[in-house]
């Protein structure tokens, strides 16, 4: 055997055993430039795409293409590089010239496909996850790919259906379990999402999408105690989880324990200030403290970021309400008409908006308003507990006015 088939030999028992830093320590520049072989630029790439470095493994693999321009292969490897960095036209291109050279190379119809899902050509990624499939039926990435497309078509009993194969086809594959998981948890099916996300933590424990989603399982069946405890680990595995600390803030707010309610939602606004939500309900959590200027400052950030959302307008009308009540200055009386009406214009159904509005013109005593606003409100919600009373005071005032002329 020659030096050169010894030193292929080394690499790439070394590559299939992972030990890619011995590979890359092997094949400096100076030993490819002695062989200029492509097969040991192959390995290189493989092994440099293992240590995550992934624009080094691009070049030692086009390397290998200019010395062998035929081999599927040596494309097929390099369109993971490109996946990896987010050239996703660069992966396509590659995968393509593989797949001319060899229409069933799996890697370039598994990695065009995920190129075509990220890049949402819906069609031709499902083409490529069914060409797999048809050749490979044993091939659980191939399921569990096209699962994802079902799942983001909604089409679930088809997405579980991938899944339950992929699972069968190989057990230890986080992913599979996670993906199914997280449809269980859009169908409402919080048990099974629990149960599913469980095994895949089991299976990957530095997983902090399972963990978060999880804690949203837990969320959404009250037992916010559970839900504490997985976003606190998925915020340990990453401090940088949005909505993990968002979550959190709503169980918080569920417990009653406002301070750290307050504390994640500000973390979570820290993170990523463009979402209106956590505006929202720090908002609300200051207003229930009676700190209405910091409620009125979040409810205004959130209708800035999201102009049609009807609760910050809602919620910031009750708030310029409670001010009124204390200043009885017309701007904040007008503050409160002007966010109660855009309420009602986003949404008129919303009955609380019509009470308070009713209820507002009826403490200033301009009843021609505040009469068929309240009405509205009992039609809209015949259990509203505040428009009949005012409807009354209203009625006894006009009769003692009538009384009194």
């Amino acid at each position: 055997m020659s030096t050169l088939d010894q030193l292929i030999t080394t690499v790439s028992t070394l590559n299939n055993k992972n030990e890619y830093q011995q590979v890359i320590e092997l094949l400096p520049a100076n030993v490819l430039s002695k062989h200029k072989s492509p097969e040991l630029y192959h390995q290189l790439g493989l092994a440099l795409t293992d240590a995550g470095q992934y624009e080094q493994a691009y070049k030692a693999y086009t390397q290998a293409i200019t010395l062998q321009p035929g081999v599927a292969a040596h494309y097929a490897n390099r369109s993971l590089t490109s996946l990896l960095l987010e050239e996703f036209d660069q992966t396509i291109t590659d995968c393509s010239e593989a797949i001319k050279i060899d229409p069933d190379n799996i890697t370039a119809r598994y990695n065009r496909a995920e190129a075509y899902k990220v890049t949402q050509r819906d069609d031709k990624a499902f083409a490529d996850y069914n060409h797999i499939i048809a050749i490979a039926p044993d091939n659980e990435l191939a399921y569990l790919g096209r699962s994802i497309m079902y799942n983001l078509k909604k089409q679930y009993d088809e997405a579980i259906e991938d899944l339950n194969k992929s699972i069968h086809l190989n057990p230890n594959l986080a992913n599979s379990w996670f993906e199914r998981g997280s449809i269980w948890y859009e169908t409402n099916e919080y048990d099974k999402a629990i149960t599913d996300l469980s095994k895949a933590i089991e299976l990957d424990p530095q997983s902090e999408e399972a963990y978060t989603l999880r804690g949203n399982a837990w969320h959404e069946k009250r037992n916010y105690d559970k839900a504490i405890e997985d976003f606190n680990q998925a915020i340990q595995l990453n401090p940088q989880s949005v909505v993990a600390y968002m979550i959190r803030a709503d169980a918080w707010g569920e417990k009653n324990d406002p301070e750290r309610a307050i504390n994640d939602y500000s973390m979570a606004i820290k993170l990523d200030p463009r979402i209106p939500r956590n505006y929202n309900n720090r908002g609300c959590i200051y207003a229930a403290q009676g700190k209405d200027k910091q409620a009125i400052e979040d409810f205004t950030l959130c209708v800035r970021l999201k102009p049609d959302h009807v609760d910050a307008w809602y919620n910031r009308g009750n708030s310029w309400h409670e001010v009124f009540k204390k200043t009885k200055m017309s701007d904040d009386l007008n503050n409160a008409l002007y966010d109660y009406t855009r309420a009602i214009q986003l949404d008129p159904q919303h009955s609380d908006a019509y009470s308070n509005r009713g209820i507002l013109y009826a403490t200033v005593f301009d009843y021609d308003k505040a009469q068929p606003d309240l009405e509205k409100a009992l039609k809209l919600n015949p259990d509203d507990q505040f428009a009949p009373k005012w409807m009354n005071r209203i009625r006894e005032n006009s009769m003692n006015k009538i009384k009194r002329s």
